[in-house]
């Protein structure tokens, strides 16, 4: 492991060295590349730093990710690692390396280029398989700022558009994102054209999205998109399909 005794000290430290010299930076990211290039020395970079007290700091990788001068380099180079593991089952620590790298991205506490975070994202998807791609999209929103969650959820739509076997996924990633009445309403509409595909275990999700957003203005062709895009024998069941209040 690790052992990081000041964990904001060592964060401050690196964005001081950077500043103070491009050079640094470079063979920062060089060193990185290198160590990660061999999974148990990822593996390491990516668990818990060890600090003064013998309590858990941040991973090296994570506390790099929060100098905004270096979060986009090591970001990016942390991505195009993920379709090298897409078919590991897990890690030396029982986690598969995929989450682990993805874990790097949850709850940071400033995303300072989101659009190039989703875009590097969209990129790696389009060679990920399907389990490395549901991770990617269930992470996507934790890539952008609150002011960019509108870009995130044209990535999400645009999946949704190609393929509904991640409904799921993109739905409880949606569920994330805080989207201004209008790209909401987009949202809707995708979702309302995808329901004659879902999968039968997906319904229950679909229905509940649709419902918790439903407003008088959309109501008549969400009823109506369930109603039509349900199998009969549903419909014919218990699974009604109601309007709020109704």
């Amino acid at each position: 492991d690790w052992a990081i005794a000041d964990a904001f000290g060592f964060r401050q430290k690196m964005a001081q060295e950077v500043a103070q010299s491009p050079e640094f930076k470079e063979q920062l990211v060089t060193a990185l590349a290198k160590e990660w290039s061999v999974p148990t020395k990822l593996d390491a970079l990516l668990r818990p730093s060890v600090g003064s007290d013998s309590s858990a700091n941040d991973s090296l990788v994570r506390l790099l990710l929060h100098v905004d001068t270096l979060q986009g380099e090591i970001a990016s180079g942390l991505m195009q690692l993920l379709p090298e593991y897409q078919e590991e089952e897990a890690g030396a620590g029982g986690v598969p390396m995929v989450r682990l790298i993805l874990s790097q991205f949850r709850w940071l506490e400033r995303i300072v280029d989101g659009a190039a975070l989703v875009e590097t994202a969209s990129e790696i998807m389009q060679v990920a398989d399907a389990p490395l791609k549901r991770e990617i999209l269930l992470v996507l929103p934790d890539l952008v700022e609150d002011g960019q969650h509108a870009s995130a959820a044209q990535t999400l739509r645009a999946v949704l558009a190609e393929d509904t076997r991640f409904l799921a996924c993109v739905l409880d990633a949606f569920g994330a994102l805080v989207l201004e009445e209008e790209t909401l309403a987009e949202v809707c509409e995708t979702v309302m054209g995808a329901v004659g595909a879902a999968n039968v275990e997906d319904l229950p999700v679909v229905i509940r999205f649709l419902l918790q957003h439903m407003t008088p203005s959309n109501a008549k062709p969400t009823l109506l998109a369930l109603r039509t895009g349900m199998p009969l024998d549903l419909l014919g069941s218990t699974a009604v399909v109601a309007a709020p209040g109704a």
